[in-house]
């Protein structure tokens, strides 16, 4: 049996996606490297996506664009550490015909580490 990854789940307009940062995730020190809270807004941004059933590759494969980041303001509060248990809350904030406005925020626990606006 294939086992499906955990898309988060939706309380109402904000998404919840949970992380965890592995060793790939740092550096010699055991805190996250700056680049890799980008990869878990992604994929936080993506499985939201998918729990709204919008298929990111058939929409790419028929010609209807792609969901690339065009802007983007990111702010780092506190480090994510080796073995953090990191929750990503994603939430809508402007939504228009080609584009939505995201703002995007992970925490340790109550702790804010990082938080980002974009629009994609």
């Amino acid at each position: 049996m294939l086992l499906s990854p955990h898309d988060g789940r939706f309380d109402g307009p904000l998404h919840h996606f949970a992380v965890r940062a592995y060793y790939e995730d740092t550096d010699l020190s055991g805190v996250v490297y700056h680049a890799n809270y980008l990869r878990w807004f992604e994929r936080a941004r993506s499985d939201m996506l998918r729990l709204l059933a919008i298929d990111q590759r058939a929409a790419i494969e028929a010609g209807q664009g792609a969901y690339a980041v065009a802007d983007l303001q990111i702010r780092y509060l506190r480090p994510a550490k080796l073995d953090d248990d990191v929750l990503i809350l994603s939430t809508c904030t402007h939504l228009r015909a080609a584009s939505v406005r995201m703002h995007q925020r992970a925490f340790r626990g109550d702790e804010l580490l990082t938080e980002v606006h974009l629009r994609v």
